[in-house]
């Protein structure tokens, strides 16, 4: 039962600190994919390897993420603190990740898989569990917290596409440097960031006259009783269809932003005009913190997904380079606002089922997914044989099914007859 007594809004220092881990995994991600081809020729193995490698990692993300979340649900269970183990793994993936350069030269390719499976492994505690902690222990913040984990991926986005063609030249010793030791260092700060939740969860139970032990454990569907169960099975399809939709948003969005866009626009443009689309993603985060007291978060990701359908076959049918650039924003706003949708809703959804890092991990994994099946269709040379044509009209059929899943209502739970 919620309590209606006022209590203090939870402070966004913690969705700062967990956004800012987004996006430096993501520009960890990018320096990475950027230098793969160099380190697996170093390592003596045929270039032919790469995507292969790339897939795997994306298979190993999709596997660990729901794993990790489902710890953090155990730790936050039993009332343990996740933010030292979460700083120690993460400090060893950065580690990892910096000796990357080094294994693929002087050691075995044994060693060089370890540290990259080391790495993988490591990442996918800086997701899923910290997420568990904000949406267990501050209910009221989803959508704040949400968008700037949204903003932070956003954020990778504009940095990847800006920041590949400087690093090019740059060594990938001093690469992989800055990128692992940046991501140690920011999830450091996973500690203090802990602090702050607990500290801001204890004022808000106190204010509100609740029992912190009790609190820690609400939302576990441990001991409900028969009469809940039905709203139970209902939260666990409504999970179910959230997961299909970010699935659908997420793999079109990779035929677009990765196939579709770098054959639109050609060789020789701006690096700017294809990062529009994160631009746009990033914008719309923000705008979503106000966007949400407009209505009912399924209608708004519903429309925003219908929208982005839309500014994807008009990128296919526009000519000038502006107004694709204007459709490649358009896009991009629209992706912003689903992915700040789900993952708001796998907040209270995850709360509901008393697993919160559990549903958060299964829409990291969904977004871990369309990438592996993008990097293998091409490696399968797929996307040569379909054209890029093909991708786009993929990624529109895809959001227009993303649309259609986001206005579908599980039936309502029957009321339970009363004696």
């Amino acid at each position: 039962m919620t309590s209606n007594v006022l209590v203090p809004r939870a402070p966004l220092s913690a969705g700062l600190v967990f956004g800012a881990l987004q996006l430096m995994l993501g520009l960890t991600w990018a320096v990475y994919a950027l230098f793969l081809p160099q380190l697996v020729t170093a390592a003596g193995l045929p270039r032919s390897l790469v995507p292969w490698v790339l897939v795997l990692d994306q298979l190993i993300f999709a596997l660990t993420d729901p794993w990790a979340g489902a710890a953090g649900d155990r730790a936050a269970e039993r009332a343990r603190q996740i933010g030292v183990p979460v700083a120690c793994l993460a400090a060893g993936s950065g580690l990892a990740f910096l000796l990357l350069p080094y294994g693929s030269r002087s050691v075995s390719p044994a060693f060089l898989a370890t540290l990259l499976l080391a790495w993988a492994i490591g990442t996918a505690a800086l997701r899923a569990p910290l997420a568990a902690l904000l949406g267990r222990h501050l209910p009221g913040s989803d959508a704040p917290h949400a968008a700037l984990i949204a903003g932070g991926l956003a954020l990778a986005g504009v940095g990847g596409g800006l920041l590949v063609p400087v690093l090019r030249d740059v060594s990938p010793y001093a690469a992989f440097a800055w990128a692992g030791a940046g991501t140690a260092l920011v999830a450091l700060l996973a500690i203090p960031a802990e602090r702050w939740v607990l500290g801001a969860a204890a004022g808000r139970q106190a204010d509100a006259g609740v029992d912190a032990d009790h609190a820690s454990t609400t939302g576990s569907p441990a001991g409900m009783p028969e009469s809940a169960m039905p709203a139970m099975s209902a939260s666990r399809g409504l999970a179910a269809r959230q997961w299909l939709a970010g699935i659908l948003m997420a793999v079109g969005m990779q035929a677009f932003v990765f196939i579709a866009v770098p054959s639109g626009f050609g060789k020789g443009v701006s690096p700017v005009l294809p990062t529009l689309f994160f631009v746009g993603a990033a914008v719309a985060c923000g705008l979503f913190v106000v966007l949400r007291r407009l209505g009912q978060l399924e209608w708004q990701g519903a429309l925003a997904a219908a929208v982005g359908a839309l500014a994807l076959a008009s990128f296919e049918l526009m000519g000038p380079i502006g107004a694709k650039a204007m459709a490649n924003l358009v896009a991009g706003l629209a992706w912003g606002v689903v992915l700040s949708v789900l993952f708001t809703q796998a907040f209270a959804l995850g709360r509901k089922l008393g697993r919160v890092g559990l549903v958060v991990g299964c829409l990291f994994a969904a977004l871990a997914l369309s990438s592996l099946l993008r990097i293998a269709a091409n490696a399968l040379g797929l996307w040569t044989l379909w054209g890029p044509g093909s991708a786009l009209w993929t990624a529109v059929a895809c959001w227009a099914g993303a649309a259609g899943v986001l206005l579908l209502h599980p039936p309502e739970p029957a009321p339970t007859p009363t004696p």
